[in-house]
């Protein structure tokens, strides 16, 4: 404790068991403008516990205790803190901002201010960690810590710091390429973000560890295995390339199993399967086959004749790619009736194997006539009804006859019957959800081989309608109904 004499004239410092006490023991006689140090506080041990100061002024005597008038005890506020340090961490996967500084002398506790509001106060220790939910990644806080004791408190330094990322890095995993071609590859793999946001994209070469080429690059997200792919194109025949997946994330980065693959001496021609004529009548049929254009594209027809090899016919052309068998068809039709006919599919310069169907015997070839409905007619949906026709012609190679009906004008048609024998009619209950006044009924004849001879169609459209439900007219309160009986007297 320090006392200081500023009242301008001569005091005396003393020692008093007790407040007012007048009769205390003199310490020192202290000139105007001294000043004196003495201990930090009044001694239980001596029974003194008041300090005062005794004097004349203007003749008069006068004592004080404490603080009175020209008296002033001052005590000591904590020194100041100039090495606050703030460091980014991370604990496992959460951020956290440590601060440390070294203790101020006198400071008997810490108040922790986060972006200028206290944020922690009375700490003992002289440290902090800043963690849990208030610290969010990316952010940047800037902190300042007060020492503080019973006379006053003193500010720190101010730092800045940036909440860090945690997490791990990605894992990745580089597999085989696909779609190898002469020029073009398309490059595998997975890639696990661990939880942070990540990119990713492929390095390739034609050496080792090379990086001459750069894949797109990808974002990932999430805590699985995400899969990763890169098309590359414009290389070389023949040639062997590396390539390995890289990723990248706040963690940092991580690069997959270094992989090969070689690109094709020279393009791989197609692979092509001719196959089994479907819907064979007597003067048409639809061919079919397989085309696998091995990752390019290619061209694919049909060529058709009566004798081995021929190219008589030719289908439209139809354009194929990918690296999967795709499917091929085309129909013909003005075929003779009895008829052996060659045929094979080519694509490209691939031709594949040769093929053969015989149509349906000619001659007084059959004709099916819808008799009823054929037009005008209107049924109603959940009623049985009976489908007739009429076949002329040379009847000898039918089996049996194909129902079928249409609600749309004869666009499309719904199966009734697919193996009707042929007695020239059938009964249909037709289902209770139809209505249409467009309706038309076809009717099929097929041979043993289900190969179609002929077929006929109503010649014009009929109704079908949904049968409404009846009204209780006694009772038509039941539907909102008053009826008003007028008389009259004639």
């Amino acid at each position: 404790m320090e006392v200081y004499n500023t009242g301008g004239v001569g005091l005396h410092l003393r020692k008093c068991a007790s407040k007012n006490n007048t009769i205390c023991p003199n310490l020192v006689t202290m000139p105007d403008g001294t000043r004196m140090i003495v201990w930090s506080g009044p001694s239980q041990a001596d029974g003194y516990t008041w300090w005062g100061l005794s004097g004349y002024v203007n003749n008069f005597f006068y004592i004080g205790f404490s603080v009175e008038n020209s008296l002033r005890i001052v005590s000591t506020p904590p020194g100041k803190i100039t090495d606050l340090r703030a460091t980014p961490e991370c604990d496992g996967s959460t951020s956290q901002i440590r601060l440390n500084w070294t203790a101020a002398s006198g400071a008997t506790s810490y108040d922790l201010y986060r972006d200028g509001s206290l944020y922690s106060p009375n700490n003992t220790e002289n440290q902090f960690i800043n963690k849990g939910s208030s610290v969010v990644p990316g952010t940047t806080y800037t902190y300042y810590v007060k020492a503080k004791n019973s006379s006053g408190s003193t500010d720190s330094n101010t730092v800045s710091a940036k909440a860090p990322f945690c997490g791990d890095r990605p894992t990745v995993t580089t597999k085989a390429a696909t779609d190898v071609t002469s020029s073009s590859a398309t490059l595998n793999g997975t890639v696990n973000a661990n939880g942070l946001s990540t990119v990713a994209s492929f390095k390739y070469g034609k050496t080792s560890g090379s990086t001459d080429g750069i894949t797109t690059i990808q974002s990932i997200s999430g805590s699985s295995d995400t899969p990763v792919s890169g098309s590359i194109s414009g290389l070389s025949a023949g040639t062997t390339y590396y390539y390995s997946l890289y990723a990248n994330n706040s963690a940092g980065g991580a690069h997959g199993t270094e992989m090969t693959f070689t690109t094709s001496t020279v393009s791989v021609p197609p692979t092509v399967t001719t196959k089994a004529a479907t819907d064979v009548t007597s003067s048409s049929a639809t061919l079919n086959g397989t085309v696998n254009a091995h990752g390019l594209t290619t061209y694919a027809a049909f060529k058709y004749g009566k004798t081995s090899g021929s190219t008589d016919g030719i289908t439209p052309i139809q354009t194929i790619s990918g690296s999967s068998d795709t499917p091929v068809s085309s129909s013909i039709n003005g075929l003779s009736p009895g008829t052996t006919y060659y045929y094979t599919l080519v694509a490209g310069s691939t031709i594949g194997n040769e093929m053969t169907f015989t149509t349906s015997s000619g001659g007084d070839r059959p004709t099916v006539t819808v008799t009823s409905p054929n037009g005008g007619e209107t049924w109603q949906a959940g009623t049985t009804q009976t489908i007739t026709w009429s076949v002329g012609g040379s009847t000898s190679n039918i089996k049996y006859f194909w129902t079928a009906y249409s609600t749309d004008g004869g666009s499309s048609f719904t199966n009734i019957k697919t193996a009707t024998p042929s007695d020239r009619s059938v009964s249909w209950t037709i289902p209770n959800d139809v209505s249409s006044t467009q309706c038309r009924v076809r009717v099929r004849a097929l041979d043993a081989n289900g190969n179609i001879l002929a077929y006929g169609v109503s010649d014009s459209n009929f109704t079908i309608s949904v049968v409404g439900v009846p009204c209780d007219i006694t009772n038509p309160s039941a539907f909102g109904l008053t009826i008003i009986t007028h008389g009259w007297v004639g």
